[in-house]
């Protein structure tokens, strides 16, 4: 083997990660994701995948997601709010591909959704 062809290819192969790493971080958003807002009071519930990949935009309502989903982008406005069902088990995952915005008034919260003072799995005996 040529140890000149042999350092070429460690090279490329080095660019070509090094490329792939900076993609990775740019947040490159999705080509075209498509755009959902929601403007009244609205469930996505743990399964539901009609909604994987989109910007998201809550305007002045309230969205309740429940489980793991996966969003471009995510903004909350006008006083939206986001959160999950009470007493879920394993409550609310987001992982967003780009941004999460969250405009004054507006909030992403769990208050109140956990168990009570002596519920839930961890309880004492």
């Amino acid at each position: 083997m040529n140890h000149r062809s042999g350092n070429t290819t460690l090279h490329g192969a080095r660019w070509l990660a090094l490329l792939l790493v900076l993609f990775l971080m740019s947040g490159t958003q999705i080509a075209n994701a498509i755009t959902v807002t929601f403007t009244a009071n609205t469930t996505i519930d743990t399964g539901t995948t009609t909604y994987e990949g989109y910007d998201v935009i809550v305007h002045g309502a309230t969205v309740t997601i429940n489980g793991t989903h996966s969003f471009n982008s995510l903004t909350v406005e006008s006083n939206g709010y986001v959160t999950h069902a009470q007493g879920l088990v394993g409550g609310m995952s987001l992982s967003i591909a780009t941004t999460v915005t969250i405009n004054s008034g507006s909030s992403i919260s769990a208050d109140g959704c956990g168990y009570g003072a002596g519920q839930g799995a961890g309880a004492a005996f």
